[in-house]
């Protein structure tokens, strides 16, 4: 077995020792939470964003380095404690409309 390959068997080796010990350190310790702030970006009709503040939301997390058992370590929460939701305004038609229009245009061309 070459020195490249011994060296890669050993990284795989490590990357499973440390997903299966942080794994075992999220289920074994409490799970936490943070604060997080909602900013609400609306897509307004003539394309400006309107940006509305939310509420405060508790979201739980967990003490780990990776994400776990549908959460996002607390870390990476800590960090990102203010969240932008994006939403985008209705137009009242459809996308498929949209598009048969614009086919419809090209063949009457």
């Amino acid at each position: 077995m070459g020195t490249l390959q011994r060296l890669a068997l050993y990284a795989i080796a490590g990357l499973i020792v440390l997903y299966t010990c942080d794994y075992a350190v999220a289920r074994l310790r409490p799970q936490g939470s943070v604060d997080v702030q909602i900013m609400w970006a609306i897509q307004q009709k003539d394309h400006r964003i309107d940006y509305e503040l939310g509420d405060t939301e508790t979201r739980p997390c967990v003490h780990s380095l990776l994400p776990h058992l549908g959460y996002a370590p607390c870390w990476y929460l800590a960090g990102h404690r203010n969240q932008t939701i994006t939403v985008s305004s209705v137009t009242g038609r459809l996308a498929t409309e949209a598009c048969l229009d614009d086919t419809r245009r090209a063949l009457n061309r």
